[in-house]
């Protein structure tokens, strides 16, 4: 039953967080990793390699076709512990606790959360990964659908002919009407009414999650992605359209695209030219994207390039009303990505990426069939940002910046390259059982100390001492020799 029950001082909250990784390169190496996360710990400490649980993993490299087969043994686990309760002793206080976990979020890209959620899938009728209900409208000749507030002025197509949606009745998730809808598609009788069921609600078959006792109702257990959506999938939209590489279809012609403006790909330059300026603590800075973008940009890089860069580098690149309307989507990422955000700050979010949205259809797709495929579902999660902020908290930590970092961390362990998901699935073995030795017994690995000569600010900001990795000549030794008998204390 999914009812949230009054915690307990002392029961665990997690999160669970999927994702597919791509081992290798240059050679088909799928595979599948979950991970659960302890929300109880703080953001600073959450995310650290020793408290990351690691779940289970999928062997590829072909798609499995039932991922509820490999998420079965974890969650029933996780049931197990909820239905009879974890015994915990608290050094501390000296006494025996029951712990009964709770699973706060669920997390997954957008084709991974359909697999977790049970939903239809993001290119059908109801895509969003909230299930809010939205209906996207058909383009003739595809199986998408697509989530277009406006109705095309030069088609009746039966799919895509219902009236113009305002913006503002865009709803967050309803677990009463979840739960309406998946009894209609549990009353589904034969194929074809499966079929057309499936259509009206969203839903292709009951979450594996449903069967857990102490969850956040499906789907307000699902906080979106605020690492895919709006910047793997959305940027990635956008720089198609800005380079003129979206395919075009009918009488929608590329030359009449005005906003195809990097087709010169010389200004990208200052995007490598601004990495000696990045602090260290913003991570790997943004490459050449005329060199990187196709082949190994990190999602952190374009979300630098994008959204950190992007209103300096495209000043004088896009048209003035392109550049207004990307100057609204910049404020509100760069907002609900602050781990503090007050609700009057939100709701101004909230107006301005609504304005983004319905401006978007507007310059880009013009309300022609042609282009109704510029409408993806990446850009109608923008209208759930400010809510689900709200909602869930600062959407940064719950994003899948952290699932990111395990499937790297995993990929660089790997040894036995004959062997790659064996080797992988053993990996993770020998990281849980090192994580639950290091949690019983902390001094196995002490917390990081800083390093001589250095100065602390408080509040986690220190002042290192000026090194150098390298030897100097005679010259460069005496100077600094002179320096530090001056200066003893700089050493």
């Amino acid at each position: 039953m999914n009812v949230a029950p009054h915690l307990k001082s002392h029961d665990t909250v997690l999160m669970f967080s999927a994702d597919g990784a791509q081992l290798y390169r240059n050679k088909k190496s799928d595979c599948w990793i979950y991970i659960w996360i302890i929300y109880d710990l703080a953001p600073g400490d959450r995310y650290k390699k020793r408290y990351v649980l690691p779940g289970g993993f999928v062997p590829g490299p072909n798609t499995p076709k039932n991922f509820d087969f490999f998420f079965f043994s974890g969650i029933y686990h996780l049931s197990a512990l909820q239905r009879e309760g974890l015994l915990v002793w608290d050094a501390r206080d000296r006494q025996l606790y029951r712990d009964d976990p709770f699973l706060l979020f669920i997390t997954a890209d957008a084709v991974g959360i359909a697999d977790v959620s049970g939903s239809a899938g993001h290119h059908a009728r109801l895509g969003c990964q909230l299930m809010c209900e939205f209906p996207g409208r058909h383009k003739p000749g595809t199986g998408h659908y697509y989530p277009a507030l406006l109705k095309p002025s030069d088609c009746n197509h039966r799919g895509c002919r219902h009236n113009n949606i305002d913006v503002n009745t865009i709803s967050g998730p309803d677990d009463k009407k979840y739960q309406a809808n998946l009894r209609l598609l549990l009353s589904s009788t034969n194929s074809d009414q499966h079929a057309q069921h499936r259509r009206e609600t969203g839903i292709s078959k009951p979450s594996i999650f449903q069967g857990l006792r102490w969850i956040l109702p499906l789907p307000r257990c699902f906080p979106g992605d605020l690492m895919h959506q709006p910047v793997i999938n959305l940027c990635d939209l956008l720089i198609s359209l800005w380079r003129g590489q979206v395919k075009s279809y009918g009488s929608d012609k590329k030359d009449t695209w005005d906003w195809a403006v990097f087709m010169d790909i010389g200004h990208w330059k200052e995007v490598a030219s601004a990495s000696p300026f990045f602090p260290s603590s913003f991570g790997r800075p943004p490459r050449n994207p005329a060199d990187k973008l196709l082949s190994g940009y990190k999602a952190w890089e374009l979300l630098l390039y994008i959204y950190v860069l992007g209103p300096g580098i495209f000043y004088s690149v896009l048209p003035d009303k392109y550049y207004k309307h990307f100057c609204k989507l910049v404020f509100g990422v760069r907002t609900v990505y602050q781990r503090s955000v007050s609700v009057t700050t939100l709701e101004k979010v909230d107006f301005a990426l609504r304005e983004y949205v319905v401006e978007f259809e507007g310059l880009y797709y013009q309300r022609k069939i042609d282009c109704l495929h510029f409408i993806r579902q990446c850009l109608h999660s923008l209208t759930h940002l400010a809510s689900k902020s709200l909602r869930c908290g600062p959407l940064s930590g719950c994003a899948q910046w952290c699932m990111e970092s395990a499937v790297g961390s995993f990929g660089r362990e790997v040894r036995s390259h004959s062997n790659t998901f064996a080797n992988i699935t053993n990996r993770g073995v020998l990281r849980a059982q090192l994580n639950a030795m290091k949690a019983r017994i902390p001094d196995l690995e002490p917390e990081p100390t800083l390093p001589r000569g250095s100065f602390q600010f408080g509040d986690g900001y220190a002042l290192l001492r000026a090194t150098d990795s390298t030897r100097r000549c005679q010259g460069h030794s005496t100077l600094l020799s002179v320096t530090c008998q001056r200066h003893p204390t700089a050493c």
